[in-house]
């Protein structure tokens, strides 16, 4: 479940995002966070907030009157103090920032914004209308859900690269019948852990002593990864790819190359997360580590539809789909499909979008994952809308108001909702 934190331009325009939260919560299953008082401002209290959250979401308001220069505040009022506060804090923590822009509000110039408000203009802005707010969410909804998952999933990898590193270093202090496994531990555990392998790291290169070396800078970027300090990981896991190199350690340098691919696309620093995807791809074709190579085909697919190149990265994700077919992973099976789906789909193409649809719903009903399940319906029905064929179109209405009928999840109100618009525009009367 992410967590978001809300943070609003003018707190006359809470009500409206009450509203936005409560489809957050419905949407993405969102834990939401915010000042409890707008026009009020405590550092402390905003900083222990945001370190529990995934994401900053800033709903902007349209200035009321022609008269302003900007649609954010200055950074002498205590709204503007706030929102700086909270966008610097986001971005040390790593956090994705999403700013909404409120029946028309738009975002000034970077020239004629002050400090950390220019970085509002690095990033991806979604216009919003207070009256149609359901409608015009789905494509920040989907972005954020996009974003974050992929974070988690990083960071799963990243878990799975170093795991050998935690099991080593949990017994510096364990004590009889403590689990020798730091994956459940709290940030006071990971900070602790920092300082101690900052102690190893300096005692291994003082002896010359390699392995160690390499394992203190392993432990320390899984843990700057799980406190969400990912651009300290970064350079942590690029001194250990180094010492990986002089081993001629092929397998460790292809997953070490993948955490760096995948956390340069976090930033959205594209052309080097690419770098690093295609140095993964070429050592493991070279090798043959085939599960290295489906996974680099993979983050090339995420970097170029980043970068809007879709046809390119359909190519990869179906390389990709080929490789985990043959290992049956399922699981990634599942997930590339319906990615390739949804990508067809974007291109309007919506004849082989069904078809990976389709396939990608007979493996959610063999795993009995029916949260995708229902998805992928709703997915499915509204590419068979598109094509007017409506021979396969009432049987997938029809499962997938079975399916949703017999669930009471957070996820189901908004799937129910794509539905009815469905019904409603294949049958409006």
């Amino acid at each position: 479940m992410p967590t978001l934190y809300f943070s609003l331009s003018d707190p006359r325009a809470k009500t409206v995002a009450q509203n936005i939260i409560q489809e957050c919560r419905q949407f993405l299953e969102a834990k939401c966070l915010g000042p409890e008082d707008p026009e009020a401002f405590s550092r402390q209290a905003n900083r222990d907030n945001l370190s529990l959250c995934d994401a900053l979401v800033i709903v902007i308001s349209r200035p009321e009157s022609p008269a302003e220069l900007t649609a954010l505040p200055v950074a002498d009022s205590i709204q503007g103090e706030r929102l700086r506060f909270e966008i610097v804090s986001a971005m040390n923590l790593d956090l994705m920032i999403v700013p909404l822009l409120l029946d028309g509000a738009v975002l000034p110039e970077r020239k004629n914004l002050q400090g950390a408000l220019k970085h509002l203009c690095d990033c991806k802005s979604y216009k919003l209308r207070s009256a149609f707010l359901q409608e015009d969410l789905e494509e920040a909804l989907e972005d954020i859900e996009e974003e974050l998952n992929f974070k988690k999933e990083v960071e799963e990898k990243m878990s799975l690269s170093v795991e050998e590193s935690f099991q080593r270093l949990a017994g510096y202090d364990a004590k009889p019948g403590k689990p020798s496994s730091l994956e459940s531990s709290g940030g006071l555990d990971l900070r602790k852990l920092v300082e101690s392998e900052t102690i190893f790291l300096k005692k291994a290169r003082g002896v010359g002593d390699k392995q160690a070396e390499k394992n203190a800078l392993s432990a320390l970027g899984m843990a700057y990864t799980r406190l969400g300090q990912t651009k300290k990981a970064i350079d942590f896991f690029l001194q250990e790819l180094d010492i990986a190199k002089e081993s001629d350690d092929s397998k460790e340098q292809c997953s070490l190359l993948a955490n760096l691919g995948d956390a340069y696309a976090i930033f959205g620093k594209l052309d080097q997360a690419r770098k690093y995807f295609e140095e993964q791809k070429d050592l493991a074709t070279e090798k043959g580590h085939n599960a290295f190579i489906g996974s680099s085909y993979n983050g090339l697919g995420y970097v170029y539809v980043k970068q809007n190149k879709i046809e390119k990265a359909i190519n990869c994700y179906l390389k990709a789909l080929a490789i985990y077919r043959q290992q049956e992973n399922h699981d990634k099976e599942l997930e590339l499909l319906v990615g390739i789906g949804l990508n067809y789909q974007k291109l309007e193409q919506y004849e082989p979008a069904t078809a990976f649809f389709v396939q990608a719903l007979a493996i959610a009903k063999y795993v009995e994952n029916r949260k995708e399940e229902a998805h992928i319906l709703i997915d499915l029905a509204e590419a068979y809308y598109q094509l007017r064929d409506t021979e396969h179109l009432k049987p997938i209405l029809k499962q997938a108001k079975e399916l949703l009928d017999m669930r009471n999840a957070v996820w189901t109100p908004s799937l129910k909702n794509r539905l009815n618009i469905l019904k409603g525009s294949f049958n409006p009367h």
